[in-house]
């Protein structure tokens, strides 16, 4: 009987590491009805994420889904949600959550020569945004892009003008406000930044 336990349980092993080994992985969706599905999911930790989810079901059929039909789907401990980007119509892309709190940061990261910045509301040349939006002075990452939420708030983080960006967010924290005006926060301390607050919000409603 033990032999057939050791057995089986090394057969679940190497399928696991076969369907790895393939790059994917254990995982979830949701869809928007809300139902949660099991299954594989392949992590590229590419751009395509952002796009599209390579699924396999626990029948082992494979689907490729997008916005139009997933409002969640997790792999490897990472989570990803569907959300319009910001100032947008109507483009739905999934974002990766980065940080969680009051204040969450998300992540998005571009596929080459994919143009984000021209959706922008009151841009009248997309190239102006370029440099602002795109990139990521901490991860040094040219086609990773930052986004903060807060509430009903969802914005780009732009890097250009980050203290009157974070000021917004964290207005109904004096002691930190007073500290990021002060220039004890930089860019180069955005996730920490972030934590503080959440970690404070998070004891102030404790207590």
């Amino acid at each position: 009987m033990r032999k057939i336990f050791y057995f089986i349980l090394l057969n679940c092993f190497l399928t696991i590491t076969a369907q790895s080994q393939n790059n994917y992985y254990p995982g979830y969706i949701v869809n928007h009805d809300e139902d949660t599905i099991r299954g594989l999911i392949l992590d590229t930790k590419n751009a395509e994420m952002y796009n599209r989810v390579h699924f396999k079901d626990a029948m082992g059929n494979e689907s490729i889904l997008t916005t139009g039909s997933i409002n969640i789907y997790m792999v490897n401990d990472t989570i990803y949600y569907r959300k319009m980007y910001p100032y947008s119509y109507d483009s739905y892309y999934f974002f990766k959550l980065k940080q969680s709190g009051t204040i969450k940061i998300y992540e998005f990261i571009r596929s080459a020569g994919q143009s984000l910045a021209g959706n922008l509301k009151g841009s009248t040349n997309g190239a102006n945004s370029i440099g602002v939006i795109y990139g990521d002075p901490i991860n040094h990452d040219p086609n990773l892009i930052s986004f903060i939420e807060k509430g009903k708030k969802f914005r780009v983080v732009n890097w250009s003008n980050f203290s009157n960006l974070m000021k917004k967010f964290i207005k109904d924290d004096p002691e930190l406000l007073e500290k990021l005006l002060n220039g004890e926060y930089q860019v180069k301390d955005f996730y920490k930044l972030v934590d503080d607050y959440n970690c404070r919000q998070k004891k102030a409603h404790q207590n």
